[in-house]
């Protein structure tokens, strides 16, 4: 085993995904045998052995693949040719009309996706977050870029919105953590400079 445990977690999944699987095959391929003992018990327990492998698949999926089962949302941010920008800074602002349009249904196995024209100043307005602040969101540019990081946080006074996410569409060390709540006054002249400049 690795000093570092992983090969100790890694059978430990092993094991339980194999429980999960074993248990409910076990439990539904007796109760089929059970149920068909008087014609054909085989038949039963052959098709209850399949449902139960079935069950325990879905359990070990939702279990130890979440990203699979509950997918995260996809975020496209629409942005003009020729952007440079590394952050995309979202704000949320109440007297804005523009909404991110979330499409698809919260099912397992499936993934919501909304897209969001961004302007040039790499700065847009929506009446509110949504699953985007706090929410498991997956952005990337139109331009094919993905997110390298994430900041959301309170916005800070003066710029009129209550909350910002800023995605970093650029690798270290252009993402550098210089969004931070620790900072607000350099927040705030950065979203005011990047308005003004539209």
């Amino acid at each position: 085993m690795r000093g570092d445990g992983m090969d100790g977690l890694a059978l430990a999944i092993v094991l339980a995904s194999l429980c999960i699987l074993i248990a409910p095959a076990l439990v539904f391929g007796s109760l089929g045998y059970v149920a068909a003992r008087k014609r054909r018990g085989w038949l039963g327990a052959l098709i209850g052995v399949v449902i139960g492998l079935g069950a325990g698949a879905i359990g070990v999926v939702a279990t130890f693949m979440e990203s699979t089962w509950d997918p995260p949302g996809e975020l496209t941010l629409e942005v003009p040719p020729g952007f440079a920008h590394e952050w995309v800074l979202i704000l949320a602002d109440p007297t804005v009309s523009t909404e991110i349009d979330w499409r698809g249904l919260e099912l397992p196995l499936m993934a919501r996706t909304a897209s969001l024209a961004v302007p040039p100043s790499g700065v847009v307005r929506v009446r509110e977050l949504g699953m985007v602040d706090g929410g498991d969101v997956r952005a990337q540019l139109s331009s094919g870029e993905t997110q390298w990081g994430i900041v959301a946080m309170s916005a800070p006074s003066g710029v009129g919105a209550g909350r910002v996410v800023a995605y970093c569409f650029r690798p270290y060390p252009f993402c550098q953590p210089d969004l931070t709540p620790t900072d607000p006054d350099a927040l705030r002249a950065l979203i005011l400079e990047r308005e003004a400049a539209r």
